[in-house]
């Protein structure tokens, strides 16, 4: 066997290395997604309807929506939450966790309702355009079911997370959705180029947030990205990447740093350091649904 053909078995071990323990920390990560936020959020939030399927083309996939309790005086904003990406198994069983639970009653203390939609994986990125095309599938069965449950169609907020926000935000921010009004990150995955097994440029190109901003003039909605000072090298990479492509851009991004913080906060991290953070972005969502 000759040099060269050692040090390229070597490589391609390192590389699968990397992938499968990238694998296991994401799995390990949204297992912990299953518990329900370390404070109090008050009453849980009503189920108002539940495993709405996405369609044929997402087998297994479905939406859940949560709102305040009563009948509205007028139709409820609504912030859907994605979660990020994993295997298919997990990601079928992602919008029942508790996570996802604790922020529904958040909402809910703030009169809006809340939706969570499981979608397919990316299968290691080269499949973004399905976990996008889920996230539409959502807003669309949002749009449909609004009028029966005293929802507002055109005051959406899309919030990712983790390994879906390059993906579906850049898709959301070139072809966006009637109703959304602003699209919102925690501790995402930014920049694809980060990724541990090299992807063709044109796909870290199309789903990957520094080349869009970089070459925008403009954006549709306000942009909330929030990166956890202590999340993984690819993460930080990504956000240093989209601080550059936003240097001497007035594009209407709000880019902050979790000081302190990991990835999955919510559920790692004490309150006193998980609260503030989760407020803030609270906050930034109320200010694009009015209220």
């Amino acid at each position: 066997m000759s040099t060269l053909t050692i040090v390229l078995i070597s490589i391609g071990g390192l590389l699968a290395m990397l992938v499968l323990s990238y694998g296991l920390y994401i799995v390990y990560m949204l297992r912990q997604a299953d518990k329900p936020f370390p404070f109090d959020t008050g009453e849980p939030a009503p189920v108002l309807a539940e495993a709405i399927p996405l369609g044929d083309a997402a087998p297994g996939h479905a939406l859940d929506i949560y709102g305040p309790g009563g009948e509205p005086d007028a139709p409820r904003p609504i912030v859907l939450f994605v979660p990020g990406d994993a295997p298919d198994a997990l990601l079928r069983k992602s919008r029942g966790w508790g996570m996802w639970r604790s922020y529904a009653a958040l909402c809910a203390e703030r009169g809006w309702a809340a939706a969570v939609c499981s979608h397919r994986p990316s299968k290691s990125y080269k499949r973004c355009g399905d976990m996008l095309e889920d996230v539409r599938a959502a807003l669309a069965l949002l749009r449909m079911r609004a009028p029966a449950l005293g929802l507002d169609p055109d005051r959406v907020v899309v919030w990712c997370f983790s390994g879906s926000t390059g993906p579906v935000l850049s898709g959301l921010l070139r072809e966006p959705e009637p109703g959304v009004v602003g699209l919102m990150s925690f501790y995402g995955f930014l920049d694809l180029s980060g990724w541990p097994m090299k992807l063709p440029q044109d796909q870290v190109e199309a789903w990957s947030l520094p080349p869009l901003f970089r070459d925008a003039e403009t954006l549709p909605v306000p942009v909330y990205l929030l990166h956890a000072e202590k999340d993984r090298k690819m993460m930080t990479k990504g956000f240093v990447a989209t601080g550059q492509a936003l240097k001497g851009k007035e594009l209407p991004v709000t880019a902050v740093v979790g000081a302190g913080l990991r990835h999955g906060f919510e559920v790692m991290d004490p309150p006193e350091r998980s609260r503030p953070a989760i407020e803030a972005g609270l906050d930034f969502a109320g200010r694009c649904l009015g209220g």
